[in-house]
């Protein structure tokens, strides 16, 4: 215990010759291999600068790259398919999907209560609500709205409500969602065609 004691002064008297007090180094000491800042004029603007170089320097060295790795073979649909096929795989690993095989489908079901001819599960100004159903995965189906207008739809979107809000919700179909906030009903109205899932 002496000997720790006698071990622990000399290690704060050597810190005290070295310019440390109490663990901490004093104000004119650095750290190894770093010197004081010293520039002159306005050194916010100066890092600035600093920053926007290196940005452009690495998104034009990223735009070389891209262009390099991303010569895609378009000649035809199986060049491009085939050329396509490793991104795919990539990206898939990297989202975590697929690795369940997805099940070839006919597209969206239209549902309708038992006993009932009309599909129609409300109406808009200029489209009409559907309730849908499709095949993701083997046992596994999603299920949302479909909104079409009357018209030949303008665009076809998927639109994905925030998780706090139904389907019905994000349509107008519900109270929950302030009017000017249902997207899925506002694009609908200037004549898109749009699943909320």
């Amino acid at each position: 215990m002496r000997e720790r004691g006698h071990r622990l002064a000399k290690r704060r008297q050597d810190a005290g010759r070295k310019g440390v007090v109490s663990g901490h180094r004093t104000a004119h000491d650095g750290l190894p291999g770093t010197a004081p800042l010293t520039w002159e004029g306005d050194v916010a603007a100066r890092m600035v600068d600093g920053i926007r170089g290196y940005l452009l320097h690495r998104t034009d060295a990223t735009r070389t790259r891209r262009l390099r790795l991303w010569n895609p073979d378009v000649s035809s649909r199986k060049t491009w398919d085939r050329w396509l096929a490793p991104r795919r795989r990539r990206l898939a690993g990297i989202l975590g999907v697929g690795v369940d095989q997805r099940v070839d489908t006919e597209g969206l079901q239209i549902l309708s209560a038992p006993g009932v001819d009309n599909t129609v599960l409300a109406r808009g100004a200029g489209y009409v609500v559907h309730a849908v159903r499709w095949t993701v995965l083997e046992g596994v189906d999603g299920e949302g709205l479909l909104l079409l207008p009357h018209r030949r739809p303008r665009a076809r979107m998927v639109v994905l409500p925030d998780s706090a809000y139904t389907p019905e919700q994000s349509v107008g179909l519900v109270p929950g969602l302030p009017r000017a906030q249902q997207m899925a009903r506002r694009l609908a109205e200037n004549g898109c065609a749009v699943v909320v899932p």
